[in-house]
């Protein structure tokens, strides 16, 4: 009944809308990533406070051929995508190539 009519509505209506309204902006000092059509979800993370990105591909996302991309900073996690596999391992390498980690100076 109730819980069913929820997931459905989880399912055909906000889902859809959270995942695929997203943007972000990659460069040397900061990433930018929004999230959401109707209500507008935004961070911005500098590229110095990155700790590490990961990516998450549970069964379906593997079926579908999309990974989902989750940045740790100092403050917690931000989790952004699905995105085609090829374009967040691309992603992926591009953000941590920015970040103080990958910078000899720090190893």
């Amino acid at each position: 009944g109730l819980v069913t009519s929820v997931a459905a509505i989880e399912w055909f209506f906000y889902l859809p809308f959270r995942f695929n309204n997203y943007s972000y902006t990659v460069v040397n000092e900061y990433i930018y990533i929004a999230q959401g059509r109707f209500l507008r979800r935004s961070v911005i993370i500098p590229s110095d406070k990155i700790l590490s990105v990961g990516s998450v591909q549970g069964p379906v996302m593997r079926k579908l051929g999309v990974t989902r991309l989750g940045v740790t900073c100092l403050l917690g996690v931000e989790h952004f995508g699905p995105f085609p596999s090829n374009l967040a391992t691309n992603l992926r390498d591009r953000i941590m190539a920015n970040s103080k980690w990958n910078d000899p100076a720090h190893g």
